[in-house]
């Protein structure tokens, strides 16, 4: 007799497979196989390493987020077709159980803009970092939308073997941007109710539970840059 398939603790066996975002290839669903379950400090939601099996294609390394709440894909999605965020493969959704959300796991050269900034030479690539917000506001402004919490925990950094940017040839770093549980139509998602006080570096532009208006991004991102250029240049 065959021995029963184990699973890791945590596993949540029930999204065995998700839907496809892309089926251009005339495929519509994946396989999933899950690894271990993830921590993220200050996190309340759920995120576990998996693979993504498709006919025909090696297995596809994936992040598996579990949302109980509004998610904003169309934002997601919009970015990652843009190069400024993970790819969002699919999403899988059980009655009476959090959507997962299946997006590209980001390998170990990808760190947050927070973290890096605590580099000593992290301020001399200020230039090339500013030009990537600039385009990722551009791009969110010109397509109605709104992230709603571009905090630089929130922004991914690719770097070398030296630990420094990837500088594009347009001379912006390269970014993706994470989090989207905020995100949506500008106008018409809200922050919620509860924010966290004790985040000194930044100002949010919008009330607790009011709704992010165009350009509360912008806003945002200009509350910490300056903070952020210093602290990078110390």
């Amino acid at each position: 007799m065959a021995s029963p398939t184990t699973y890791p603790a945590s596993t949540p066996r029930i999204y065995g497979s998700c839907v496809l975002y892309d089926t251009s290839e005339g495929i519509t669903e994946g396989n999933l196989t899950f690894q271990y379950q993830l921590s993220f400090e200050h996190h309340k939601h759920s995120f576990f390493a998996a693979t993504l099996s498709l006919p025909e294609r090696s297995q596809i390394p994936v992040l598996v987020k579990l949302v109980n709440e509004p998610y904003g894909e169309d934002v997601h999605r919009l970015l990652a077709s843009n190069n400024l965020a993970p790819t969002l493969y699919g999403c899988a959704r059980r009655e009476g159980a959090p959507t997962a959300y299946v997006m590209e796991r980001l390998s170990s050269s990808w760190v947050t803009l927070f973290k890096f900034s605590h580099h000593e030479f992290a301020g001399s690539f200020g230039d090339a970092i500013r030009c990537s917000l600039d385009c990722l506001l551009k791009l969110l402004e010109g397509n109605s939308v709104v992230h709603g919490d571009l905090r630089s925990n929130n922004i991914m950094l690719q770097v070398d073997g030296h630990g420094k940017p990837v500088v594009l040839l347009n001379g912006s770093a390269k970014i993706n941007v994470i989090d989207y549980d905020w995100s949506g139509t500008a106008g018409w998602v809200r922050y919620p109710a509860l924010r966290n006080p004790t985040i000194k570096d930044i100002t949010w532009p919008g009330e607790p539970g009011g709704i992010i208006e165009p350009g509360h991004d912008r806003k945002l991102v200009d509350s910490w840059w300056h903070h952020w250029l210093g602290r990078g240049s110390n």
